[in-house]
């Protein structure tokens, strides 16, 4: 494992807590909107990217498994401090903050069953589960089981990375001209 991937790796979850935290102060209820995880998912993604490269031009070659090593811990860490970040938002700095979102969320999901013309029996059972999944996100413990989840997506993303950056140690073959 190579320092460059812990590095690589603080700085999105930095840059990621930095962009949730300017969001919040700037209007809470993004943090309640689905495109605004999605703007940022690539962040992680790309810190993946640049750790592996950066790797690969410090070494000279990058062999698969290292490339899937290092660009996994990068996503690993990265899913570390965020979820730091989120428990500490959600229960020191704010702890009001996930009802909040929570009555935003259901409000966007209320909005979207209704457009998609969902009868409204079906819309009372699908928002009770969509409360109590919601709910469950903001708990501690469903944040910490995050990083595990996060895990089983990040390895996926590291293995196509990896795949991608690889660059084996050239060989010294020398040709025997009689």
């Amino acid at each position: 494992m190579n320092k460059k991937a812990i590095i690589y790796g603080v700085a999105a979850g930095l840059v990621v807590s930095v962009i949730t935290l300017l969001a919040y102060l700037t209007d809470k209820s993004l943090l309640a909107n689905w495109w605004f995880g999605m703007i940022m998912l690539p962040i992680p993604v790309i810190a993946m990217v640049m750790a592996g490269i950066a790797i690969r031009k410090e070494k000279g070659s990058l062999p698969f498994g290292e490339a899937f090593l290092n660009t996994f811990i990068t996503g690993i860490v990265f899913s570390v401090v965020s979820v730091v970040f989120q428990i500490l938002l959600y229960h020191a700095i704010d702890p009001e903050l996930p009802a909040y979102l929570m009555e935003k969320a259901m409000e966007n999901t209320a909005a979207m069953m209704e457009k998609f013309g969902v009868p409204e029996s079906q819309m009372d059972v699908a928002m009770e589960e969509a409360a109590k999944s919601i709910n469950d996100a903001f708990t501690i413990g469903n944040q910490l089981m995050s990083v595990i989840w996060s895990a089983i997506v990040w390895g996926i993303v590291a293995l196509i990375i990896a795949a991608i950056i690889k660059r084996n140690p050239e060989t010294n073959t020398t040709s025997l001209d009689s």
